[in-house]
């Protein structure tokens, strides 16, 4: 039986590495690879709609302001993420640094790399594709978050790497994270 509401309360870190939830594949250069695993929040079904709140702050490393889950401008030298697939998981191209991110995961290969941008009120992200969460709000409404088919998990994490490009990683140096709560919708 449905039932709507909060199904998970949790903490994601600014060291959650989302792509060490993924089926192989990608860059995978184990002297990159640090982070924690992502937060492995549920267990899904396509089709289910879902929403996120999170709040906190987080840093990426000591050149980079602290801000909150939808991300922020990151350095001069690189104001933006633009992180390759890895682990089975797709890349991240976003305008802005350490904002909150999921996945969908499943069997099979990497999603395109997700490139939508932040200005959405809803979501259809493929299987394997990571997914810009942010506050979880849009033009002061929830963000609507849709499982795709073959999807089985949905996880978290704060997309990083060296100059928040290339290979996901680079985690070592981030501190804070977010306290996020996920409700299914339908």
């Amino acid at each position: 039986m449905f039932r709507p509401g909060v199904v998970w309360r949790g903490f994601v870190g600014a060291d959650t590495n989302l792509w060490y939830a993924g089926n192989g594949g990608g860059c995978l250069i184990p002297q990159y690879r640090h982070g924690k695993a992502p937060a492995m929040v549920i267990s899904v079904r396509a089709g289910e709609v879902y929403s996120f709140a999170p709040i906190g702050s987080l840093t990426l490393s000591a050149n980079h302001s602290e801000n909150g889950p939808s991300g922020g401008h990151g350095t001069a030298s690189y104001p933006d993420t633009d992180l390759e697939t890895e682990n089975g998981i797709s890349g991240i191209q976003i305008d802005g640094t350490g904002f909150l991110a999921g996945a969908f995961v499943g069997p099979g290969g990497a999603g395109p790399k997700y490139r939508a941008g932040v200005a959405f009120q809803q979501l259809r992200p493929v299987r394997n594709q990571a997914f810009y969460i942010g506050t979880g709000r849009y033009q002061n409404e929830p963000r609507r978050f849709v499982v795709p088919a073959g999807a089985t998990r949905l996880v978290m994490g704060v997309p990083d790497g060296t100059n928040t490009r290339g290979c996901p990683g680079a985690y070592s140096d981030n501190s804070g994270g977010f306290n996020v709560s996920v409700a299914r919708l339908h």
